[in-house]
This record gives C-alpha cells, structure tokens and sequence, in this order.
C-alpha cells in the first residue's frame, strides 16, 4: 500500500504481525527436522501429539529453532532420543508475554529455571526473595550478559508464582497508541494472575533518561511517545505493591533510566549484578564455568580448562554458557554419535 507523505514522496507501510504457528505447521516441521535427524516417530504418537499440540503451544518458527538446539543438547547429555529430550526441553516462546504464548508460563507447575541454574549471588538471591515477600519494585543492574533476567527468572521460578516476561523491544510500536496499550494489557494480564511477578527486560527503552545517555551532559527532551510510556508505566508501577504485583526490571546502568522510575514507591529496590573486586569477579566466574561444564556431558572440568582461558574476566557469564553449549553442538556437527564434548571442542568454543 503506498501513501503520499508531507513531502510528496511515496511513502510504503506494510504493518505485518507474525503470530504463532498453527498445530498442522508445527507437527510437520517437526517431523521434517526429526527425519532429517534419522529420527522419525509415528505422526500420532502420544509423546509427538503432546508436544505438538501442547507443549509447543504459542511456538514461532524460531522457538522451534531453539527448542530443536536445546534438545539436541540434552540429547548429548542425558543420553536421550530426540523426541524425549524435545518433550524434556525447557525452552518456552519467546513472544511477548501479553499473547498466547507467553501465556504458558503462567502455570504454577511451569516453572523449569530455580536458583540451582544460576551460579554465586547467594545474598542477592536472598534480597530478591524478601522483595517478593514484599511487593516491592527491583531493579537488577549491571554489564551486559552479567545474568539479570536469568536471575530474575530464577528468583521467579524459586516463589513458584505466576510470571509475565515483557521484552521492551516488543512493547514500543510505530502505531500511535500501540505501546501504551500493549503495557496495560501486560499489567491488567499481571492482576488477573496476581500475586504474581512482571520481569520488564531493557528498562530504560521504556523510562529513558532525559538526556543524550549515559556521559553525555546535553539535555535532550523526551518525545511525545517516550513521554506517554513513561507516564503510563510509573502509573501501573504506582498500583503494582496494592495489587500484589512484584515487579523485577533489568538494565546496564541506573544513569540511564528516568529518576521518576526509579522511585521507592514504584522500583525503589536497587541491585548491582556484578563485583567490583578482579577476585570476586574471578570466584563467579569459574563457578558459572563449573555450572556450564555441568550441563553437557563432558569429562572436562573448569580446572582442566582454566589454563587455556588466560584471562577469565574478559567473559561474561552468558557467553561462557553460549560457549559450552556451542562446544556441544561442535561435538554433534562432528558426529550425531557423539557422545561426549571434548577438550578441544571447548578450546575451539572458547577461543575460536
């Protein structure tokens, strides 16, 4: 459809939603990438019409990608066949949580990700506990990749309440109206559950600072939308406490968020996710490692690996993970037999 701008240039708007795919679509792409594995069961099996029809509910083409990954790892650890290790799988759609999909995660008995996957931050686990004891507004600080929504979804999974994960990328929409709308229905979704948890993932997308970022001493006024958000979101952070709502947002630097946000009444609770001493930082580190090498099958410990990783501080957590899951995927490009990550798979993850 083209529509003439102001400028009298040709302007064209194609507003396209992909939602989830139907069951028919992701029965046959999952037996497609089953026989493609040489793994190929009946089309009305119990286990294949429970994954199709449920587990998958709310499924994109991309989260079958990820489901179809982590299973092939759980394959290489457990020892499964596919097909059990896709029905074992933890991986829930990544859509917004307001639509169906997301939705799932609602279930009281859904909850995969505890403390027990989450390496260190013993105290901060504790504090996290007492905030959803309290109702109390959290936001969780600190480098990118460092583990924030990982530890927020734990602390979730620890209270066993309800949870929504709202992307702020998929809240904000070129359709006026559009954003604020989708963060009521997230909220009003929250309070129909309550109590219940909201995980608000890049913070300062929806309650920017009013200036150029972080260093910068330019002033730069809102826009009309970012003024909007920002009023609609402190005013659903205002009720969350009364309504029994506990919310956890994440984002790299406190500067970097608008003060009204950052309230005591709305998210007053603020937590760094990182240490300042190279000793500590080190210590969390080589538990994350440890915790990762747990996950696959391998012979291989953090301190067989440690002397090839001369400097462990210059990765995060979430690529220390990436890295031993690609090092698992490694093992299966090699062979579909493979039955234990090696060393030189992780020296390849690792350092390329």
């Amino acid at each position: 459809m083209s529509i003439g701008n102001r400028s009298g240039m040709p302007a064209f708007w194609c507003h396209v939603e992909l939602g989830a795919l139907p069951v028919p679509t992701r029965r046959l792409l999952l037996q497609q990438q089953l026989c493609l594995l040489n793994e190929a069961p009946a089309s009305d099996s119990e286990a294949m019409e429970r994954l199709c029809v449920t587990q998958t509910s709310g499924f994109t083409g991309g989260d079958l990608q990820r489901l179809l990954i982590d299973a092939q790892l759980r394959q290489l650890s457990d020892g499964d066949t596919l097909l059990e290790a896709l029905c074992n799988s933890r991986v829930h759609p990544a859509s917004l949580s307001t639509r169906e999909g997301l939705l799932g995660r609602s279930n009281n008995n859904s909850h995969t990700v505890n403390y027990s996957h989450v390496a260190g931050f013993e105290s901060l686990k504790q504090s996290l506990q007492q905030s959803i004891a309290d109702c109390a507004g959290v936001v969780l600080y600190g480098p990118s990749g460092c583990g924030k929504t990982l530890l927020a979804l734990a602390a979730a999974g620890e209270a066993k309440l309800p949870v929504l994960c709202v992307r702020a990328v998929d809240i904000i929409s070129p359709m006026v109206g559009q954003s604020e709308r989708k963060l009521v229905d997230a909220f009003e979704r929250a309070r129909t559950l309550a109590p219940s948890i909201v995980i608000l993932d890049q913070l300062e997308v929806l309650a920017p600072k009013t200036s150029g970022g972080v260093g910068t001493a330019q002033k730069r006024p809102l826009t009309a939308t970012q003024t909007r958000l920002l009023s609609v979101l402190n005013d659903e952070l205002q009720n969350c406490q009364s309504a029994k709502v506990t919310v956890m947002a994440t984002v790299i630097s406190l500067d970097m968020c608008n003060a009204s946000a950052l309230a005591d009444s709305r998210l007053g609770r603020h937590y760094l996710c990182w240490f300042h001493s190279t000793e500590s930082l080190t210590t969390h580190l080589l538990a994350v490692l440890a915790l990762s090498l747990s996950r696959i099958r391998t012979t291989v410990t953090a301190a067989v690996l440690l002397p090839f990783l001369p400097n462990v501080t210059r990765f995060s957590p979430a690529f220390i993970e990436s890295a031993c899951h690609e090092a698992a995927l490694l093992a299966l490009r090699q062979s579909m037999d493979s039955d234990c990550v090696t060393l030189e798979h992780l020296r390849t993850a690792f350092c390329g």
